[in-house]
C-alpha cells in the first residue's frame, strides 16, 4: 500500500507552460509564411510554415567537439541548452548565444514542413545574449557582440541583431580571422519566410 501525499508537497521549481498557445492555428495554416515572435509568459515562440522547395531549416551547434547539425527530414524536437553557441540555417546569418534554452520543433507534414522555436522558461534570467561569428576554416570566434538585460530572444534576433549585422558586414576586415586570414562571407540578419521574402533565408547557400 502507498501512502497518499498532500497535494503541491513539493514546489514546482519552474513554471509550465500553461498558456493558450496557438499552436492548432498556426499548424492549420495550409499558407507558407510564418507568425511573429509572440511571448507567452517566460516563454516566447515563433512559428514558420515552409514548402518543400524551400532551402531547409535545421540547428547548427558549436560544441568543445566540433560543429554538431540537426539536419533531418523527420519529425525533429531537439533542446539548445543555454550557453550553447547554435544558428539555424537559411533562418539566421549568424550565431545565437543564450542564458536561457531554446527549443526547436520540425513537424513535416503534406506539402509543408513547420518549424517552431520556443525559448525561455526559466525565472531570474537576467536576459543576457551574444551575437557572433566564427571561422569557417579554423573555428576561431571573428566578431562578438554581447547584450545584457536584453530579456526576450525574439526581441534580440529579430530587431537588436540586424544593426549588428549591418556593422558585421561593412568592413572585410572585421569579418576575416584574425587566427588564419578566412574571411567570412557577408551575414543576413533573421530573416523567416513571408509574403515580402521569396525564399527562405537572406543568403540560399547557408
Amino acid at each position: 500500500m502507498v501512502a497518499e501525499l498532500p497535494v503541491n508537497q513539493f514546489p514546482i521549481p519552474e513554471p509550465v507552460l500553461r498558456y493558450e498557445v496557438p499552436f492548432a492555428d498556426a499548424l492549420g495554416n495550409a499558407e507558407p509564411g510564418s507568425e511573429p515572435w509572440r511571448a507567452y509568459g517566460q516563454h516566447q515562440l515563433w512559428i514558420g510554415r515552409y514548402p518543400p522547395d524551400a532551402p531547409p531549416l535545421y540547428v547548427q551547434e558549436l560544441r568543445p567537439e566540433g560543429l554538431l547539425e540537426y539536419e533531418t527530414t523527420e519529425f525533429l524536437l531537439h533542446r539548445v541548452a543555454a550557453g550553447t553557441p547554435y544558428r539555424v540555417t537559411h533562418l539566421m546569418g549568424f550565431w545565437h548565444v543564450s542564458d536561457a534554452d531554446l527549443l526547436w520543433f520540425q513537424i513535416p507534414r503534406a506539402g509543408l514542413t513547420y518549424y517552431l522555436a520556443l525559448a525561455g522558461g526559466r525565472t531570474n534570467l537576467p536576459g543576457n545574449h551574444g551575437i557572433v561569428w566564427y571561422c569557417g576554416e579554423c573555428a576561431h570566434e571573428i566578431y562578438r557582440q554581447d547584450f545584457e538585460h536584453v530579456g526576450h530572444t525574439g526581441r534580440l534576433l529579430s530587431q537588436i541583431a540586424v544593426p549588428v549585422v549591418d556593422t558585421f558586414n561593412a568592413d572585410a576586415a572585421r569579418r576575416r580571422c584574425p587566427a588564419c586570414g578566412w574571411e567570412h562571407p557577408p551575414a543576413y540578419a533573421f530573416t523567416p519566410l513571408d509574403p515580402t521574402t521569396p525564399a527562405a533565408g537572406g543568403l540560399s547557400s547557408w
